[in-house]
């Protein structure tokens, strides 16, 4: 079984520094893939945008740079739309 996480690159524990120490612990612990999402399309009433969102290509360049066994980094993205 593969086992992947999402990087923290949105909300109250999106920092640069975050997201590398969180690379690295995924990378020590075995992890293969890292993710970060990206939702082009979201109902603000229901999903406000946090003041604190990187770019999903940057946060993986981050994680890229710290990791060497990680074997693919993914950007998820989604279309949110009300039922």
């Amino acid at each position: 079984m593969r086992y992947g996480i999402h990087l923290p690159h949105a909300g109250e524990q999106a920092t640069p520094a975050l997201i590398r120490r969180h690379a690295e612990r995924a990378e020590d612990l075995g992890v293969e893939d890292v993710w970060v999402s990206e939702h082009i399309i979201v109902p603000r009433n229901k999903f406000p945008r946090s003041p604190l969102f990187f770019d999903p290509v940057l946060s993986l360049t981050w994680a890229a740079a710290v990791t060497k066994r990680v074997k693919k980094l993914f950007v998820d993205v989604r279309r949110i739309v009300p039922q």
